[in-house]
Order: C-alpha cells, then structure tokens, then sequence
C-alpha cells in the first residue's frame, strides 16, 4: 500500500502488518502528529490488525548509529 498513489488494494490484510514511522524533521511535532494520524488511518483500512512502530530518528538517520541498534531490537522481537 503506498499512501501517495490512488492505488487501494481490494482485499483486506488479517495481518499482523508492521509499520514503521519516523519523524520528518523538515517539520515540526504538530504536524508529524497529524501525518502519522493520517498514515495509520489509511493502513489500517486494509491492515487491521496494524502494528505501529514510531522510531527514533528520521528517514535519512534511522539507519545510522545510535538509531539502527533502536531498530533493529525492535525488528528482532517481532521476528
């Protein structure tokens, strides 16, 4: 599912599917907070049972130190 396409699957997903979301630092807390709202309503249309995993760091960053090791705890427990 991709939020900026007007592409909308036609089945629904029992999950679990996992998201990640991190902040967009070219923004401020507001409206992170409103593009995170709108991202978990337009998933969990399809992905019910949604599992939601907001990250330190930012798009560029999450894969970098001391980020990565947030991550990839979190990845591993969901393994």
């Amino acid at each position: 599912l991709c939020l900026r396409t007007r592409y909308e699957p036609d089945f629904v997903d029992p999950g679990p599917v996992r998201l990640v979301l991190l902040d967009d630092h070219k923004v401020g807390a507001a409206a992170n907070r409103i593009a995170r709202a709108r991202t978990i309503a337009g998933w969990r249309k399809f992905a019910p049972a949604l599992e939601v995993w907001m990250g330190p760091g930012n798009h560029m960053t999450v894969f970098q130190q001391p980020h990565v090791a947030v991550f990839a705890e979190w990845l591993r427990s969901k393994l």
